[in-house]
């Protein structure tokens, strides 16, 4: 009996005597070098191990208590209903405080661009990138000042550290 079995290759067919199984040979198409795969014979199948009930009802445990976290954390990354506008226009500022009372603190302005960046509030973020730009110094060293920092401030504490760089990273080309 021989052994048949595609070339890896140039997927060929090629049968090959029974004694070369679990050796190298050459493809006698394209000559390449092709391992013989051993012969399988059908009483060499190797049982599987019953299934654990106990086990299987924990696995659905745990993929049910993953999927409702996951869940949970998209709904506590939705930002509250009074700090969502439109995305048509500037109706209705979604910063904890108004600008003018942010009493010029570049800083706590730019924290506000970026929590409006956080929450998708382009309009909003343009309008206090605005704000930054008639100070651009002192919202780059706000900016670099928020760089330095290890922990971002606490409202931004939930960005991923990627994003949070890569917004003041935006932020201080746009200011440049």
């Amino acid at each position: 009996m021989s052994i048949e079995f595609h070339c890896d290759h140039c997927s060929k067919l090629i049968r090959a005597p029974e004694d070369a199984g679990g050796r190298r040979a050459k493809c006698p198409y394209c000559e390449q070098s092709v391992y013989v795969p051993s012969r399988v014979a059908d009483e060499e199948e190797i049982p599987l191990a019953p299934l654990d009930e106990n086990d299987e009802a924990e696995q659905r445990r745990l993929a049910e208590e993953a999927r409702r976290t996951a869940e949970e954390l998209r709904a506590d990354r939705r930002p509250p209903a009074d700090r969502v506008t439109a995305p048509t226009g500037p109706t209705e500022s979604a910063m904890p405080h108004d600008l003018k009372d942010a009493g010029g603190d570049a800083e706590e302005r730019v924290v506000d661009y970026l929590l409006l960046m956080r929450e998708s509030q382009l309009v909003q973020a343009e309008e206090v990138l605005a704000e930054l730009l008639r100070d651009r110094e002192a919202a780059r060293q706000a900016i670099e000042r928020l760089v330095a920092d290890a922990v971002p401030p606490p409202a931004l504490a939930d960005v991923p550290s990627g994003v949070y760089q890569g917004f003041l990273k935006n932020l201080r080309a746009q200011l440049k």
